[in-house]
């Protein structure tokens, strides 16, 4: 039983008697799937502990880095928030040496207004005490929202930038944990081979499982447009030659861009004839979904139930997300429940 607070506590280690080098994960969406990338590519060179499923709060940071093995070399340390302020205290607690934004979008807008208060908001995970004569190095895509604003911050606060150019969502995450792999001396073809198998270990992210002759993804942890946008596209280019659906539920913390968001989800879902049903679930999304052979919307997931078995799928790949309150995953489990 600690005598002394938390946060306190692990602060106290980080700074006196912790030999792993700390790499420190943000962003907007993805990154759980990088924390998990980095950990497996190191993995095959170093010892590693990594933040357990999503324990990124001021419960999960401080817990994660006393759970530390004294043998690791690495610690890959997701930090997460949803206002101002919270990044800061994680990353006086975790000083990581090494860090990657993983993107900067949409969710928060509900409390910080502004992609670019989101993007200030993220950027508090470089200001912290540095040790002297240490490096300290992020990793950024030139691509995400306010890089220049984001990068004058890192180097103002002692980092050096390294960055890759990625227009995709879908290549990003892949070569800013290629690009910390590659600084640290791992070749890329163990990078390539990590990348080819990789699947996330993570609940409700990305997961596989077989209901009948159908593949559900459940990917059901979290959603917001820019996580929702990249699932889709995701699923497209993971089976161009199967039948595909979609069930998607509402994005929460949007404020006045509700509408905005869950329209432009509606319209890209539409412009892909390959995707042939698709199940919305969530107030925000009755405007703007009028019920068709393709298109269907619900108000509760009993409905989306239904709905699913009424259209008698068979070989079909189903993508399932949604926000996290909206306990998507039961819909799966209605469907698998013998």
């Amino acid at each position: 039983v600690l005598d002394v607070p938390l946060r306190s506590y692990a602060r106290h280690v980080r700074q006196n008697c912790f030999s792993a080098k700390v790499i420190g994960i943000t962003g907007s969406a993805g990154k759980t799937t990088v924390k998990d990338l980095v950990s497996e590519i190191l993995k095959t060179q170093f010892s590693v502990h990594k933040t357990s499923q999503n324990q990124n709060n001021e419960i999960g940071v401080p817990l994660t880095l006393l759970n530390t093995p004294p043998t690791a070399q690495f610690l890959v340390c997701e930090m997460g928030m949803r206002g101002r302020g919270q990044i800061l205290e994680l990353t006086q607690i975790a000083r990581p040496n090494y860090v990657i934004i993983v993107s900067l979008g949409s969710t928060h807008l509900e409390l910080l207004k502004t992609r670019r208060n989101i993007a200030l908001a993220k950027a508090e995970i470089y200001r912290f005490p540095k040790q002297s004569g240490q490096p300290y190095i992020t990793f950024l895509n030139e691509q995400m929202p306010y890089f220049e604003l984001v990068r004058s911050i890192a180097i103002k606060n002692g980092f050096q930038v390294i960055s890759i150019d990625e227009p995709s969502e879908l290549l990003s995450n892949f070569k800013l944990a290629g690009a910390l792999a590659q600084h640290l001396g791992i070749p890329a073809t163990a990078s390539k081979e990590v990348f080819d198998l990789f699947s996330t270990e993570s609940a409700h992210r990305q997961q596989l499982i077989t209901w009948e002759d159908n593949l559900l993804i459940d990917d059901t942890y979290n959603a917001n447009p820019e996580s929702m946008k990249y699932a889709i596209h995701k699923l497209l280019a993971d089976h161009p030659h199967r039948s595909l659906a979609v069930v998607l539920g509402e994005m929460r913390e949007l404020g006045s861009h509700t509408d905005q968001a869950h329209q432009d989800l509606v319209k890209l879902v539409k412009s892909h004839p390959q995707i042939a049903h698709a199940f919305f679930y969530g107030v925000p999304y009755k405007k703007f979904v009028k019920s068709s052979v393709k298109c269907y919307y619900s108000a509760s997931r009993e409905d989306v139930f239904r709905a699913i078995k009424e259209n008698h799928l068979h070989h079909y790949v189903l993508l399932f997300k949604g926000s996290r309150s909206l306990q998507m995953e039961d819909i799966i489990s209605m469907l698998t429940s013998p």
